[in-house]
């Protein structure tokens, strides 16, 4: 537990620079060909865009794990 203490601080910038990754995170774009929904169906480039789903998660998860942490400490300081 004291290591967790000791961490408490780093733990909360770490916590607020992946809420800052999370938000500056951008958006992955792809062009690819489509077609218009009627005939004649003539073919066009479209431009997509995606985050990556994955990279969030991995984020998302790390600043749930990092709160629980930061809970625990300051329920033992109250």
């Amino acid at each position: 537990m004291r290591a967790e203490f000791e961490q408490y601080r780093a733990m909360k910038m770490r916590v607020k620079n992946l809420r800052a990754k999370l938000e500056d995170m951008q958006c992955l774009t792809d062009t690819v060909r489509g077609s218009s929904a009627e005939y004649p169906y003539t073919q066009h480039p479209m431009t997509v865009c995606g985050r990556n789903a994955a990279e969030e998660q991995k984020v998302q998860r790390e600043i749930v794990q990092l709160l629980s942490r930061i809970a625990r400490v300051e329920r033992c300081v109250e």
